[in-house]
């Protein structure tokens, strides 16, 4: 959609970025949804994402009159494990990634274009290195101690499937939906 499509579905934004050449601004709010345009006319969205997923709750999440998203039972709670056991996607087309960055671990739910991102209360690891952690358990161990220590941070909707994977790219360890449902629910296997 282009910004003036944008505008005419979901009426104006609650908050707008600025740009510091005056320029048409280019980053757009409604609530927890934030949409980024293209540099250029004309100002087609780029990618979306729902900032403080953590936060959503109930039967569904209004962003404007015009958008309502529903929840289908899920909230901002829901680990990894949660939204894989919740029938939205075939487990199968999910990559799961483990990502350090700076001493920090996410992990990264990825299907197509969407990509949920999982902040991880690291207070479980002790004193160990994230790096080391993530570099030297084996891929089930890491799934089993990290799933209950997830907290949903952001869902993002990019507009390529590349886009979205690179979003990815440092990645420590990946798994399948399918390996990680597995992991938890099997752990014999």
């Amino acid at each position: 959609m282009t910004i003036s499509e944008v505008v005419a579905a979901l009426g104006a934004p609650s908050k707008l970025g600025t740009r510091s050449d005056g320029g048409v601004p280019l980053y757009w709010c409604y609530g927890k949804l934030e949409i980024q345009f293209d540099t250029d006319a004309p100002y087609r969205a780029n990618w979306f994402q729902i900032e403080w997923a953590g936060d959503l709750e109930g039967d569904f999440e209004i962003f404007t009159s015009n958008l309502v998203l529903a929840l289908g039972g899920l909230t901002g709670r829901a680990t990894p494990l949660g939204f894989l056991s919740a029938d939205i996607w075939h487990p199968s087309d999910v990559a799961v990634y483990f990502v350090e960055i700076a001493g920090d671990i996410t992990v990264n739910l990825l299907v197509g274009k969407v990509q949920l991102v999982f902040r991880v209360d690291q207070t479980f690891l002790s004193d160990k290195d994230p790096k080391i952690y993530l570099a030297k358990n084996a891929i089930a161990d890491i799934v089993r101690g990290i799933d209950s220590h997830c907290e949903l941070d952001s869902i993002y909707s990019y507009s390529s499937e590349l886009e979205a994977e690179t979003s990815s790219r440092r990645a420590r360890r990946q798994i399948s939906g399918t390996s990680y449902k597995s992991a938890l629910l099997h752990p014999e296997s």
